[in-house]
């Protein structure tokens, strides 16, 4: 803003006009107690021209409440939201959790079953092996007792 200033020394005036909005202040000097006086000034056209403006003020400051209102309300909704998004987070890291427990003891059981069989495998090859040893021992034995029974006939 644009303020000039005009000093009256013989009427113990200053006057102060807001060359923006051409509104002048008169202040005055009181030559008996030198208490100073705001006096304002203005214009029959300056004059409607505030007025207007100040009638828009208004409705200016309702916009401007219906703003926040709309604000707070997307405010509460986005914190609902948070909050669901939040219990939503927490039975997933419990479900997580439970999961979790459920494959350490899955696999637990699969190690165990791995060792069961790689024990049976090899005692499966001993028996095999084993057997094999009793079917040659026995066929052999079989084999010399009929050698020996056919010598003695």
């Amino acid at each position: 803003m644009n303020f000039a200033a005009v000093v009256y020394p013989e009427d113990f005036e200053i006057r102060f006009e807001c060359l923006d909005l051409s509104v002048r202040i008169l202040l005055q000097i009181s030559e008996f107690n030198e208490e100073l006086f705001f006096i304002k000034e203005s214009s029959p056209e300056m004059s409607a021209r505030i007025r207007y403006q100040l009638e828009d003020i208004p409705r200016y400051l309702d916009g401007l409440r219906e703003q926040k209102k709309t604000s707070e309300n997307a405010i509460n909704h986005l914190k609902k939201e948070r909050e669901l998004v939040a219990l939503q987070i927490d039975e997933l890291r419990l479900k997580h959790n439970t999961l979790d427990a459920k494959i350490g003891k899955e696999e637990e059981i699969c190690s165990r079953l791995e060792r069961t069989i790689a024990h049976a495998n090899e005692t499966y090859e001993k028996l095999v092996e084993s057997s094999q040893s009793l079917v040659d021992y026995v066929k052999k034995e079989y084999e010399d007792a009929r050698s020996s029974g056919s010598s003695l006939t």
